[in-house]
């Protein structure tokens, strides 16, 4: 009786070391993959912004998923195809205008807060305050939802 519970203890101890050697060697690779992940996405809401600032509706496209939605003070359209149609008018309408991102701060369920100013470059120097929220699906822009204020 007594070997069967040296037995026992013996084996719960080597199962405890298995699955602790397993586990150290195992969270490095989730804790880089999920690090990595949510890097992809913050360099996804970046690059919306350079390619916004660089007026590439074309590219602009590429980043949005087919379903896409933008809504702002003046429009509320969805699909990718609309959605840059929609700001390469942005860009007919207003030549000089661009963005300058101040903060991005990352919330849960692939959800981004921009904060930016809206520099419109024109001849009374008017700079909106507006905040972007950049919704992500798949590595895809999902939705923009931007207010002004």
């Amino acid at each position: 009786m007594k070997q069967q519970s040296i037995i026992k203890r013996d084996l719960f101890a080597i199962v405890s070391i298995a699955v602790f050697f397993l586990l150290w060697n195992i969270y490095p690779s989730i804790y880089h993959a999920n690090k990595n992940n949510n890097n992809n996405k913050m360099e996804t809401v970046k690059k919306y912004f350079d390619v916004w600032n660089a007026h590439d509706a074309a590219g602009l496209k590429e980043l949005f998923d087919a379903s896409v939605a933008l809504r702002d003070w003046d429009v509320a359209v969805s699909g990718a195809a609309e959605v840059a149609e929609a700001n390469g008018n942005i860009f007919k309408a207003v030549p000089a205008i661009n963005i300058e991102v101040l903060q991005i701060h990352e919330a849960k369920n692939n959800v981004f807060a921009c904060e930016i100013l809206v520099h419109l470059n024109n001849d009374a120097k008017e700079v909106l305050k507006v905040v972007d929220i950049i919704e992500l699906s798949n590595g895809k822009i999902k939705a923009v939802r931007a207010y002004k204020g």
